[in-house]
């Protein structure tokens, strides 16, 4: 994953998302889905779900709950080299997407593994402008 990768109901509706890493449960969450991203991510679907802002020299993982229906909708901020399973108790049908590409489906008790790849993207930086100001100029903030 360069940007993202979403779990989301195939219906849009509500169910139950469970996330694990090893044999301790990260999250619950009641919402339509979910979106792990990358820092490049976090600007993209992540941030528009109400998800945090990652500087792109970090290696994490931020979890972002779609439509949840919670009175705490926060992000989780996790370490990229861990390993995290998502699966629904909900015995729901699943869709996934990678970086906005339709990627499968999951049914039932079928669960998803999400981690770092063991490749990685290298980006030329060409000085223009540099990671903060092009997020005031997306975000349109006057600095």
């Amino acid at each position: 994953m360069l940007n993202d990768i979403v779990i989301q109901t195939k219906g849009g509706n509500l169910t139950s998302l469970v996330v694990e890493r090893g044999d301790k449960t990260i999250a619950v969450q009641r919402a339509n889905g979910l979106i792990f991203a990358t820092p490049t991510g976090s600007t993209a679907y992540s941030l528009a779900a109400g998800g945090s802002i990652a500087d792109p020299e970090l290696e994490v993982i931020i979890l972002t709950a779609i439509c949840p229906h919670s009175a705490y909708n926060r992000s989780f901020i996790l370490p990229a080299e861990g390993e995290y399973t998502i699966g629904t108790p909900d015995g729901e049908h699943l869709r996934l997407s990678f970086d906005g590409e339709d990627a499968g489906e999951l049914y039932g008790d079928e669960k998803i593994l999400v981690r770092n790849s063991k490749s990685q993207a290298r980006f030329i930086n060409i000085g223009l402008r540099d990671f903060y100001s092009s997020i005031y100029d997306k975000l349109n903030i006057r600095r």
